[in-house]
């Protein structure tokens, strides 16, 4: 997963040497300017990365009639620098310029924007998108950015300016400060969801696979039904979702959404 990344009209991919090479609408140092073909994501063409590894990358775009609002994210051996449009995937409290640079320190800790006790190595996947509701095309895009991260030992955390996209019980639209805070999913107010693998996050829709083989979801609309229709449920918890076929053996998963919040949800098995 995630060894190339596409936003809207942006590009990033992870090299044969472990580096990355980053190209497109808002893609340079600044925030705003175009890069028509790929550079390194290094300190010579981002300065404020220092002497920082990147490890992970992500990013995603909103649309607008006129723009597309784009926002990506590093994770690096110092935590999490972010560029691009203030707001469409990270809390503009959380950063609020456009330029390459450090986001701020989330869940009150002073030194560390990454979840409670979790580190950059700790970290086996990260990926984002944010979403504008039909009807509201024209808002900007910059509302609903989820940040989503799977450790290494199976938790699943959520940075989003949406709560139905934690998946820890909070529906509330207006709590304060949430966009702020890293939550951890759970599968009810007790009970974390543990031993997942892989994740995928698309609007305010979340898909898990956990190394049992289980599917869960969780956000606006999640279906559970498989049986073609559409769904209206809204999912605070992290639920579990009917495999295709539980007599076969899941290699990936994968996730769409349509602006009228409908999710499709696609298995990859080993036999194809």
């Amino acid at each position: 997963y995630d060894n190339m990344v596409g936003t809207v009209h942006s590009g990033m991919i992870r090299t044969s040497t472990g580096g990355f090479k980053v190209w497109g609408q808002r893609m340079a140092n600044d925030g705003t300017s175009h890069l028509n073909s790929p550079i390194d994501l290094d300190a010579t063409n981002y300065p404020a990365l220092g002497t920082h590894k990147v490890l992970k990358v992500t990013g995603a775009s909103g649309m607008t009639f006129s723009t597309s609002t784009d926002q990506f994210v590093a994770l690096t051996t110092d935590g999490l620098y972010a560029w691009g449009v203030p707001n469409s995937l990270i809390s503009s409290t959380l950063k609020s310029t456009a330029a390459f640079g450090r986001v701020a320190n989330t869940n009150g800790s002073t030194t560390s924007n990454l979840p409670p006790g979790v580190s950059p190595g700790d970290v086996k996947m990260m990926t984002a998108s944010n979403h504008t509701p039909s009807g509201t095309v024209n808002d900007g895009g910059a509302k609903n950015g989820t940040l989503l991260i799977v450790t290494c030992s199976g938790d699943v955390w959520v940075l989003s300016q949406n709560p139905m996209a934690r998946g820890n019980g909070n529906s509330s639209t207006t709590a304060a400060g949430n966009s702020t805070y890293w939550g951890k999913v759970k599968t009810n107010s007790s009970t974390f969801l543990t031993g997942i693998v892989a994740a995928r996050v698309k609007g305010n829709i979340v898909f898990a696979l956990k190394n049992d083989g289980t599917l869960w979801h969780w956000g606006i609309n999640g279906n559970s039904f498989n049986n073609g229709t559409s769904s209206t449920q809204q999912l605070t918890y992290a639920t579990p979702l009917a495999s295709p076929d539980p007599n076969k053996t899941i290699k990936m998963i994968g996730l769409t959404f349509t602006f009228d919040y409908y999710p499709n949800f696609y298995v990859l098995m080993t036999d194809g």
